[in-house]
């Protein structure tokens, strides 16, 4: 009652007398089976086809087959929890587009939107009252330790709708929710224990300058990664960050810690759709999880900037107010999405006069804001003082673009492209003709903005 039709299972060999061999039995089961709550018995029937002396024989045999429900998982291969991760489940999308949808509607977007996503489903999580529990009759610390345990693992669905989970539970859900807008995860395991871990989208270069501590994320075949503690519930995203690290960090030391990126398990053992209706997400309210991801937000701005805010305002002190430091105080307001304070510090460095970092930055500010004229004056003055700057000159290119003004912003990034062929590779859309410049504008693809320290 699993199988729609008896699958073929060739052997291409030949057997002489008293010759042995082993055959693999596959079985493709339909969705029937996901149906399965239960372990039970069922029968299956086997023939053999075979020639002997140009003759066709078939011999058939009967036998009895336990099959197991569908949660049940044993951890002879750690990767297998992937069939779970059911990103396209319509329960999941209905839940992470409303969390997604605060993230792109935040001002404020101081790291990759990767990195925002993933914070606001952890704080999100604790919204809609998902908690930590250890399964008494199958905890995973036990039972991930005997490969061929039977394990039950949750669907995501299945984990809000009980709004509870173990960790190997825990981490599906969030894996799934991530994957959903697109945000690459992994499965972190150590002795005992599984969790979740997402790649923010970023460099090594990138992410070394976003964090101000090295070992905050890790580092895998070139991949940066960030672990977070799923089981940390109501303690906030960054503690769950912190405690997924110190674990990594730990365990790895002794060769104990494991990464495995969802994708790639994804290519052996492939997501498993749940069969039934589609049943309504909880609802964290799009309010309230704007309010929890803008205090995670401003927690993570508040410990990142703290120190290097102390050292520049030390800086400018003992300076007394070069524009360097002043405009080195605006960047780093500016990038971590503090754009008020940003304009202060940019406007008390221009003050001074023949600083033309600052220029380039206010300019910046006026481009966030579609002012592309304003934008255009700012970058020129500076192009004006440092004449020789190509990061200049791409600005003004950018904004000479946003104007329409298509032929010109071609010649100076033709201009730039002769000394610098990276950087003008950067903004290639610069270059375009007419046609596919309009269509780069409308599509976004115009990299983020220069900013001069």
């Amino acid at each position: 009652q699993y199988m729609d039709n008896p699958k073929l299972c060739p052997v291409a060999q030949i057997l002489g007398p008293k010759e042995m061999t082993t055959v693999a039995l596959l079985a493709l089961f339909n969705d029937t089976i996901l149906s399965n709550t239960e372990a039970t018995k069922v029968n299956a029937a086997v023939e053999l086809r075979y020639r002997l002396k140009g003759r066709l024989y078939a011999d058939k045999r009967s036998a009895t087959l336990r099959i197991h429900d569908r949660n049940a998982m044993t951890w002879d291969d750690d990767r297998r929890a992937a069939a779970f991760v059911t990103a396209k489940d319509p329960t999941i999308l209905e839940l992470s587009k409303e969390v997604a949808g605060v993230v792109r509607g935040s001002p404020r977007q101081p790291i990759s939107e990767a990195f925002l996503k993933a914070m606001a489903f952890h704080e999100a999580l604790d919204l809609i009252g998902i908690q930590y529990v250890i399964d008494p009759k199958t905890p995973h610390s036990d039972l991930s330790r005997t490969t061929d345990a039977i394990d039950f693992l949750q669907f995501p669905r299945q984990t809000l709708r009980y709004s509870a989970g173990d960790c190997d539970d825990l981490s599906i859900l969030y894996c799934a929710l991530l994957e959903s807008v697109g945000v690459e995860t992994a499965f972190i395991t150590v002795p005992g224990h599984i969790y979740a871990a997402f790649a923010p989208g970023l460099s090594v270069q990138q992410a070394t300058a976003c964090f101000s501590q090295a070992d905050e994320f890790l580092v895998l075949d070139g991949k940066v990664w960030i672990p977070v503690e799923v089981t940390s519930r109501g303690m906030g995203f960054l503690q769950a960050w912190e405690q997924g690290t110190r674990q990594w960090q730990e365990h790895a030391a002794k060769g104990q810690a494991r990464l495995y990126p969802i994708h790639a398990a994804w290519e052996v053992y492939e997501p498993v759709g749940l069969p039934g209706e589609q049943e309504d997400a909880p609802d964290p309210g799009a309010e309230r999880v704007r309010a929890a991801f803008e205090r995670a937000l401003d927690q993570f701005i508040e410990r990142e900037i703290r120190p290097a805010v102390e050292r520049l305002e030390r800086q400018i002190r003992a300076s007394q107010g070069a524009p360097r430091h002043h405009n080195a105080m605006g960047v780093l307001y500016a990038r971590y999405g503090m754009l008020q304070e940003a304009a202060g510090q940019f406007e008390a460095a221009a003050r001074t006069g023949g600083y033309a970092p600052a220029l380039v930055n206010l300019g910046n500010l006026r481009f966030l804001e579609r002012d592309w004229n304003a934008a255009l004056g700012y970058y020129r003055d500076a192009a004006r003082l440092a004449p020789e700057d190509l990061k200049i000159q791409i600005s003004v290119a950018r904004a000479c673009h946003q104007l329409g003004m298509y032929d010109e912003a071609g010649r100076i990034h033709g201009r730039v492209r002769e000394r610098d062929a990276a950087l003008a590779d950067q903004f290639a859309y610069l270059g375009t003709s007419l046609s596919d410049a309009k269509r780069a504008g409308q599509s976004g693809r115009q990299g983020e903005l220069i900013w001069l320290d």
